[in-house]
């Protein structure tokens, strides 16, 4: 099953506090940064459990658990905000391609301007 458009919403909403917070982390990595992270990590979890049981397994694997659970809080976070950024533009994809809406390129947003 695929995230509703409410699902998708709240992982956006979710992207952009992780973004600001991985920001955030790299000034002050400090016990309270680690606790708004591991909130953060389990609102995401929640949405896509009721959603889309191997996005959200992917999820854990990839972010709540192993190697980035491991890594110092500025990075765990920025690889939180990575995945809801791929996840997000996945599914805003999919969403385009099954409604035939706009063309199937990548969101602009994914798009990085390095300069060239």
């Amino acid at each position: 099953m695929s995230l509703t458009w409410g699902g998708i919403k709240r992982l956006i909403r979710l992207q952009g506090v992780a973004e600001e917070f991985a920001l955030v982390a790299r000034d002050d990595p400090a016990a309270q940064v680690e606790r708004v992270l591991a909130e953060l990590i389990d609102e995401t979890y929640e949405v896509l459990q009721e959603a889309d049981e191997d996005l959200s397994e992917e999820f854990l694997r990839i972010v709540g658990e192993g190697k980035a659970a491991q890594m110092p809080v500025d990075v765990h976070a920025s690889v939180l905000a990575g995945w809801l950024l791929g996840a997000v533009a996945a599914e805003t994809l999919e969403v385009r391609i099954r409604t035939g809406v706009g063309d199937s390129r990548r969101p602009r947003s994914l798009t990085r301007d390095n300069g060239g």
